[in-house]
């Protein structure tokens, strides 16, 4: 090969290495542009998800106005339908509780095993999994305030939404829920399961015993 064709293969190479070079900057590009497009579809979602929740709020707060209830101002202005309490402001409210039945209700939305170990005193036990069949039957729209709680607050904010979204307009959320709660409470306590056996020959025929203590 003459040096002509030392030339034109050298050429060659260096155009195929800038082709190459070229196509892994545009392939980079294009896996930038595809990376900010999924982001950007990914917000423009999670936007169109929020403003259609906001409208569905604005709906049943205007539902409720129309029907001739009472929307608090606060809850209109920052997008809520139900309102917090706080652990003292629920002992204050249960201790002035009138005699009417529909002065207070107090939910738990825990499992059941949860509510017979512990649960806050007048409370009704309706496991969040439950909810949607029982509320209508067992929670009556004309309470006055209907407080709703579970173990630290996660459960009990997923059923005020639901039971707010229901048609209930008196819902408030325990702020903290139970593991907050200082006052009062009912149930069992843990209990402990203990066997006991006898091992005398004088009373191999003696029934297992079963005890449940308090811990």
């Amino acid at each position: 090969m003459d040096i002509w064709g030392w030339v034109a293969l050298l050429i060659s190479f260096g155009i195929a290495v800038l082709a190459l070079r070229r196509a892994s900057s545009v392939r980079k590009e294009v896996e930038r542009l595809t990376r900010n497009e999924y982001y950007r579809d990914g917000r423009l979602r999670e936007i169109s998800g929020e403003s259609q929740n906001t409208l569905e709020i604005i709906r049943i707060q205007l539902a409720q106005l129309a029907a001739g209830k009472t929307v608090a101002a606060h809850l209109i202005r920052s997008g809520r339908l139900y309102r917090d309490i706080t652990p003292e402001a629920l002992a204050q409210l249960l201790d002035g509780t009138s005699k009417s039945k529909d002065a207070v209700y107090v939910l738990d939305v825990r499992s059941t095993k949860e509510y017979a170990v512990k649960h806050l005193p007048m409370a009704k036990s309706i496991p969040l999994e439950e909810l949607e069949n029982r509320c209508d039957v067992e929670i009556s729209k004309k309470t006055e305030t209907l407080v709703v709680y579970c173990a630290a607050g996660d459960r009990s904010q997923l059923a005020c939404d639901f039971l707010s979204r229901r048609g209930f307009t008196t819902v408030h959320h325990l702020r903290g829920g139970l593991q907050q709660w200082t006052g009062e409470t009912e149930g069992m306590g843990n209990v402990q399961l203990i066997q006991i056996q006898s091992g005398s020959k004088d009373h191999q025929n003696t029934n297992v015993g079963e005890k449940l203590s308090p811990l």
